[in-house]
């Protein structure tokens, strides 16, 4: 069966034949279009983060979370009512992993911050994780 041209005003538009939509039907019964996974991985200092973004519509909807594993342990979930964590290392006092999502920049970003005795932290610069 072939395709009908369905004139629409200043433009024509194909029409889907019948087994196009069947495989269209099929196909949004397995695959969720309303989130896009998008994984990460992120090494530095001793620490990898691994995680999952999830982008929703809207995209203030979406969320994301992962696992820290290296010098700082810990898991993290962030959305638009947590939008920063910070995970510490198992003294507490010598590293910590900063997670930020911002939703105005479009960005999930991290940071490896140390101890500075004098100066209280000290961070690295923030690295991307993901954006859209």
């Amino acid at each position: 069966m072939s395709n009908e041209i369905v004139s629409g005003g200043s433009s024509d538009i194909l029409k889907a034949t019948p087994e196009e939509l069947e495989a269209r039907e099929k196909f949004a019964a397995v695959v969720s279009v309303s989130t896009i996974p998008i994984p990460y991985v992120f090494a530095s200092g001793g620490v990898n983060v691994t995680g999952i973004f999830n982008l929703k519509n809207p995209v203030e909807d979406s969320n994301t979370e992962g696992v820290a594993i290296g010098a700082i342990v810990g898991s993290y979930f962030l959305n638009k009512d947590r939008t920063t964590v910070g995970l510490y290392d198992p003294t507490g006092s010598l590293l910590r992993l900063d997670i930020e999502i911002r939703f105005a920049n479009r960005d999930l970003r991290a940071r490896i911050c140390r101890a500075n005795f004098f100066d209280g932290w000290k961070c690295s610069g923030w690295e991307t994780l993901a954006s859209w």
